[in-house]
């Protein structure tokens, strides 16, 4: 029923990941599927382990973004929200929820923690190259927050960026600048699918802009979801488009 299968309706049987990384020490692949929690495949393959599917006595409603720590194993992820699924994406739009989550899996213990409440759709994540800190998209508040990690201000977090348009996920490149999907709305939004100008926008550490990549030639006025440089170039994706693409970045 679910091998191959493209039908929403059965997406909350069969499953629908969005955010993957991989420990690339031990090739271990962790993925957050919307429905069925935080998972992970091993490093020779086969089907998706369930590692934890509530946080603090609170199911998972709606997982989004993951990153991994290169440095000591640990799984970055969001929540975003606690009251309304994937299939509710509209609805929760515009309903101003702010119960998205930011939450740490531990391998070694199993443990998750909940290291930020009270976001406005989290959705992306990503790590500093230093592990100082952790970025995370705010998606209907149109910016990043910056978690601490270590330093004078660990466990505290701040505005770091504040957009023009609604931000997707985050991804971190070689040189340690980050990239993040942005979806830049033209009029009001109408389901099932809100016009934008899709754009990637790349950004230092200290939330300087460096570079703002156009998507419009491939994805018109549709959203994207991720925008990640390797080699040189961008690849880009969406939830809404039946394709990737590769974008020459500067």
């Amino acid at each position: 029923m679910c091998d191959g299968s493209i039908d929403p309706s059965l997406e909350a049987t069969c499953g629908r990941p969005l955010g993957l990384g991989f420990n690339y020490q031990t090739g271990d692949l962790y993925m957050v599927d919307a429905y069925l929690g935080l998972m992970v495949v091993g490093s020779r393959g086969g089907i998706a382990i369930q590692l934890a599917a509530a946080a603090q006595g609170i199911p998972f409603r709606f997982l989004a973004g993951l990153d991994v720590d290169q440095g000591n194993g640990m799984v970055y992820f969001t929540e975003a929200s606690t009251r309304f699924q994937l299939g509710d994406i509209q609805e929760l739009i515009a309903s101003n929820d702010s119960t998205g989550r930011l939450l740490r899996y531990d391998p070694r213990s199993r443990e998750v923690r909940v290291l930020l409440g009270g976001l406005s759709v989290a959705v992306g994540v990503a790590i500093s190259r230093d592990g100082t800190f952790v970025l995370v998209a705010e998606l209907t508040a149109n910016r990043i927050r910056r978690f601490w990690l270590g330093g004078p201000r660990a466990n505290t977090s701040e505005v770091f960026m504040e957009l023009l348009g609604k931000p997707g996920n985050i991804k971190r490149n070689e040189r340690g600048d980050f990239w993040v999907a942005i979806n830049n709305a033209l009029g009001p939004p109408a389901p099932p699918e809100s016009l934008v100008i899709p754009l990637g926008l790349r950004f230092s550490h200290d939330g300087k802009v460096l570079e703002v990549a156009s998507l419009v030639g491939t994805y018109e006025i549709s959203a994207i979801s991720e925008v990640q440089e390797l080699n040189g170039e961008l690849y880009v994706a969406s939830l809404v488009a039946a394709y990737a693409s590769i974008y020459r970045a500067n």
